[in-house]
């Protein structure tokens, strides 16, 4: 009974390790629709292997990147915000996701008064991400976030 079980074990081990191994080589967005001239849908992942997987089904996904570990994987998250009674409502990139070794991420924002997402990008091999938000109005916000905390850093 305790060399069967240790077996079984081991092997959780040997395959959990071998699923974490997997380097993400490219990462895209498939399903695509388009608002306010912002296309968006669902991100796609294909790793070493050859595996191709889809990672969210929310639809609202856009701009993805690979850190430079090619284990993590960031995009912008959108949602549809009234704003001066525009129609269509329009829609805004507020939040941004990670996802690595095989699970989600704690996303950042959306942030209060829902300030959208300018430009950013991974620093620490993946550890770390900057990034510009900015309102309707104003100066933008720039920002250092520990991307596996989810918390900020600086800014």
């Amino acid at each position: 009974m305790m060399k069967s079980t240790f077996g079984v074990l081991l092997l959780a081990m040997i395959l959990s390790a071998a699923a974490q191994a997997q380097t993400v080589q490219k990462a895209f967005v498939w399903d695509i629709v388009e608002s306010n001239n912002i296309k968006h849908g669902n991100i796609y992942l294909v790793f070493d292997t050859g595996e191709k997987r889809r990672i969210t089904d929310s639809g609202n996904c856009s701009k993805p990147q690979i850190a430079p570990d090619h284990q993590t994987v960031g995009w912008r998250v959108g949602e549809f915000l009234e704003y001066r009674d525009q129609k269509p409502t329009p829609y805004w990139e507020t939040s941004l996701a990670f996802y690595r070794d095989i699970k989600m991420l704690k996303s950042l924002g959306p942030f209060e008064n829902r300030s959208l997402i300018g430009q950013w990008k991974f620093l620490q091999g993946g550890k770390q991400a900057a990034l510009r938000r900015y309102g309707m109005h104003g100066q933008p916000a720039y920002e250092l976030w520990d991307v596996l905390g989810g918390r900020s850093l600086a800014g």
